[in-house]
This record gives C-alpha cells, structure tokens and sequence, in this order.
C-alpha cells in the first residue's frame, strides 16, 4: 500500500513539471544577449536619426569652381618661349569682366572657364600661327590685394576668432571654409557641424544653407563648401554641453 502510494506521488509530481521550462543556468545569459541585442539596434537606431538631423541641405559646388579654372578677375601669368627664347611676357594680367585677356600679336582672347590645360593648349595653337614651336605656360597668380577690388564681402559671426567682414576676391570663389580660414578659424566650443549660411534674395526673402565642416574635412565633401556671394552671413554656433 505504501509503496502503490509513493508511485502515485511521483507520478502527479512528473506531471506537474512543465516539458519546455527553461534551464534557470541559461536563463541569465540569454536575457544578457537579447538585452544586448536591443541596445545595438537602440544605438543604431540613435545614429541614424542624428545622421539624418545633421544632413545639410546645401547648394552643389559647380564644376567651374576648380581652383585650377581660370574665371573673371583671375591674375595671370602667361610666357611664350620660342627656341628657348621669351618672345611673349604677360605678368599679372586680370582676366576681364568679361572673360578675356589681350595676348600680344592675337588681341583680346575669351580665357575664363577654361582650365590651365585647355588655356595652354589654345593658347599655344593660336601662336603656331606665328611663330614655329612655341611653348607656352599659363599660371594663376595668388592674389593678395584683394581688399582693394569691390568685390563684396560676407559676414562671418560666431565662434571664430575675428568675427566681421571678408572681402570677397575678384574670383568670387570665396567658399565658406576661406571665409572662415580669413576669419581666424574656429573659436573654442564652435559647433561645426552646423555653420548656418544666410543668403538674401532678390525678393527680400531670406535662403539658408548649413554646412557641416565634418564632412567636409574628414569625408570630403567638398561639395558642400559653397562659393558665398556678396552679403552672405556666416554664422558658428557654439557647441551646448
């Protein structure tokens, strides 16, 4: 009788236990994984929604804006050397409003949008009609007297260390890096992933764009360091803590 009861204990006992009871030892280190898990979605997650607050809604650089494209207020130096000898000597010649440059024996010359290779190249064509074998070389001068063209200027304000006006050159390839460049640079605590560019239409309506520096320097986007054009306000938050 005893041992019928002990039996039947045991049954109701096997009975009692669940067939898909987890182990308590795993318990804790699947918890620790899906919980893991969760965070790196939660974090990716995080990322992507700054990524998508941080993207600036910019204006392309054009093509043209190379530093190696001659343009309208470009400083030249032009030679022309025949048998070793330098029959042409242009020096610090601007390229005119209009895009030209007067070459002796050739006259006015349409230069502005061409590259130092394409120039080179039409230029050397051009004196073959003259002279047997040119060699020609083009160079675009660094021009440091910009101030004294009325070019415009822009505004830079904020974190920088001279906030006030750039001169903008007679290029006009001022870009929102050189105009920072020319203001000293960045100021402690600047905020440079979002520069706020502040353009003033035609219409009295206002036109921004926010740069992101980061990008600009550790990804190279340089095609969101926009040429600024007179009047633009370049304006560095400071960074909150």
């Amino acid at each position: 009788m005893t041992l019928a009861l002990l039996a039947v204990a045991c049954t109701s006992a096997s009975k009692n236990i669940p067939i898909d009871a987890p182990d308590p030892e795993n318990t804790p280190t699947e918890q620790v994984e899906t919980e893991e898990a969760q965070t790196t979605v939660e974090e990716t997650a995080v990322a992507a929604e700054e990524e998508n607050e941080e993207r600036p809604q910019t204006a392309v650089m054009p093509p043209e804006w190379s530093p190696q494209v001659i343009r309208a207020g470009s400083l030249l130096n032009i030679h022309v050397y025949v048998a070793g000898n330098r029959e042409v000597d242009i020096s610090n010649a601007r390229v005119s409003e209009n895009g030209t440059i007067t070459l002796p024996i050739i006259g006015p010359f349409s230069i502005a949008g061409e590259s130092l290779l394409t120039a080179k190249q039409t230029i050397q064509s051009q004196y073959e009609n003259y002279f047997v074998a040119p060699q020609v070389t083009v160079d675009i001068v660094r021009d440091d007297d910009s101030d004294s063209f009325p070019w415009g200027f822009v505004t830079v304000l904020g974190r920088v260390k001279r906030q006030g006006r750039v001169a903008i050159p007679p290029t006009r390839d001022l870009t929102v890096t050189s105009a920072i460049q020319q203001a000293g640079g960045f100021d402690t605590s600047a905020r440079i992933t979002a520069i706020r560019v502040t353009r003033r239409l035609p219409d009295g309506k206002s036109q921004t764009f926010d740069v992101n520096m980061r990008r600009i320097g550790r990804r190279g986007r340089t095609e969101q360091d926009i040429p600024l054009k007179p009047n633009d306000v370049v304006f560095i938050p400071e960074t909150l803590f």
